[in-house]
């Protein structure tokens, strides 16, 4: 034991919750007793200040936990951030980003270079995720004698019984039925999912290497399946801020492209610097990914590029945005075209190929994915990459998914994972700890990459897909995008409205900027 503090005493953040709290004793190799954790559910303060070290024999029980000192559950000002040890939201500690109170950068991923290129990594990156995700799950009351795959074998016909693994295939049978393999640490065990019951209502959305659990009844072949649980995020209870601010959600910006749409972006600027009423309370603008256009991305780019040196592309990027007032703090993270890894999770964008951006005094350059705080209101900031994966995945999304992106992005939510698959669409880089868990659940949660709009609220998360500055390509026109440009997100702080700029919509057309 070590003696990490799960709640560090002094923090100004909000308390940890338990999940989080289970998750990083799992971590650690801590079990937690059913009394502690029912304790826990109802005396939440005292996850301030439980030390590590004060466990003993691996097990955390409902004594220590009480003997924990009261005054510890109070609310304690200044100081660090919690490190959850949750990947997304969780993976590491909250650090002031400026000396602005009102912005944090929670969680951001840093390359750590860990891997070896051998399939022991690939074991690490998914027990992490099981590890993860499973901890989520347990804390689910509907998941009753929770049972392992090893064990299944042995135990009574009809017998209920509760399992929580990864989805290893996924197949149906030419009557109907939906059959599942799904694998945790003991073993591998199928599952059945009758066309006749009301679960096959769910196969629709289940994915291979996601996280599910299962109710049903045993056999010595399978489990036949009741119900179907995902890892899901909480229903959010209220709105965390009053502020009277207003933060832009921008997306794939695309400079140094020829299709890049320099007059659309002026018209923001001039909109952004304008005394329009809302203009003038706009405090934060979000762009997440995609800045510039790149170089080499894809096969024959060049053709396509107005600016073909990368360091020139983000000089250019910088330009556009220098036209911006400069009382809006901006948060940047890469997407596929940027210099960065490609590959999920993405670093911050080197130095190297974007000096210009860092000399900016407003603009703070972070990773994708990236939790941010902004005045209290929780972002999850992703380029959304792997959208393209869940789209071709799930049959209801193949068709209407790229129309309608938010739909995938709430999958992502309700399977608590940004990357949930992996497959031929999928760019990820499998570190031993898996960092797309979506641990610490947002208030807003925003993505681009598909170059449209999408908007909606799932269980009280604001779930944002902002459009583009770049015309259609003629990769776009070949496979049958049609991208939204000039239409541009904003979210009320104090009361979590999503409200749309228009700027494709003029006063000569009988419209005005907002719609």
């Amino acid at each position: 034991m070590d003696g990490t503090e799960i709640g560090v005493a002094g923090s100004s953040e909000s308390l940890p919750t338990v999940e989080q709290v289970v998750v990083s004793l799992l971590d650690k190799g801590v079990m937690i007793e059913p009394q502690a954790l029912d304790f826990l559910k109802t005396n939440p303060h005292f996850l301030r200040g439980l030390d590590v070290s004060a466990i003993s024999g691996g097990r955390l029980t409902l004594t220590i936990l009480k003997a924990i000192p009261g005054e510890m559950g109070g609310r304690l000002e200044g100081g660090s951030g919690i490190d959850t040890g949750l990947g997304v939201g969780g993976n590491g500690p909250a650090t002031m980003s400026s000396s602005d109170e009102g912005t944090r950068i929670l969680d951001e991923y840093h390359e750590l270079f860990d891997m070896k290129g051998e399939v022991s990594d690939f074991v690490n990156h998914f027990t992490s995720r099981y590890k993860k995700l499973s901890a989520i799950l347990r804390i689910r009351p509907e998941l009753r004698s929770l049972a392992s795959a090893n064990r299944i074998p042995s135990m009574q016909p009809r017998e209920e019984l509760s399992i929580i693994g990864l989805v290893t295939s996924k197949r149906q049978t030419r009557s109907g039925h939906i059959i599942l393999e799904i694998e945790d640490e003991t073993g591998m065990t199928k599952v059945l999912l009758s066309k006749n019951g009301s679960v096959i209502k769910k196969a629709d959305e289940i994915v291979e290497d996601e996280i599910i659990a299962v109710r049903g009844q045993a056999s010595r072949e399978m489990i036949f399946a009741e119900e179907i649980l995902f890892p899901d995020v909480p229903q959010a209870s209220g709105w965390p801020s009053k502020s009277k601010g207003i933060a832009v959600l921008i997306s794939d910006v695309h400079v140094g492209s020829k299709q890049f749409m320099q007059d659309l972006f002026d018209r923001f600027a001039v909109w952004m610097n304008s005394n329009d009423a809302i203009a003038r309370r706009v405090k934060y603008l979000l762009v997440a990914g995609d800045l510039v256009d790149g170089v080499g991305v894809y096969k024959g780019q060049q053709k396509d590029l107005a600016i073909t040196d990368i360091v020139k592309q983000y000089d250019a990027f910088a330009n556009q945005i220098d036209k911006i007032t400069k009382r809006v703090r901006i948060f940047a993270c890469p997407g596929n075209h940027d210099a960065s890894r490609d590959a999920d999770p993405q670093p911050i964008i080197p130095e190297q190929f974007a000096p210009s951006l860092y000399n900016m005094g407003n603009l703070t350059m972070t990773s994708s994915p990236s939790s941010l705080s902004l005045d209290g209101v929780n972002f999850l900031m992703y380029h959304g990459t792997a959208l393209d994966s869940i789209i071709a995945a799930v049959p209801s999304l193949r068709k209407t998914g790229y129309d309608n992106p938010h739909q995938a992005m709430i999958q992502q939510l309700r399977k608590r994972h940004l990357i949930p698959l992996y497959n031929e669409h999928t760019r990820m880089f499998p570190e031993n700890e898996d960092h797309m868990v979506i641990g610490r659940v947002p208030n807003v949660f925003h993505s681009g990459h598909v170059h449209k709009l999408g908007y909606s609220v799932y269980r009280g998360i604001r779930v944002i897909n902002s459009g583009t500055f770049q015309d259609r390509t003629a990769f776009q026109v070949k496979i049958g995008h049609h991208p939204q440009p000039g239409k541009i997100p904003y979210v009320e702080l104090g009361t979590g409205s999503i409200e749309i700029l228009d700027l494709m919509r003029t006063e000569e057309e009988g419209g005005s900027a907002l719609a």
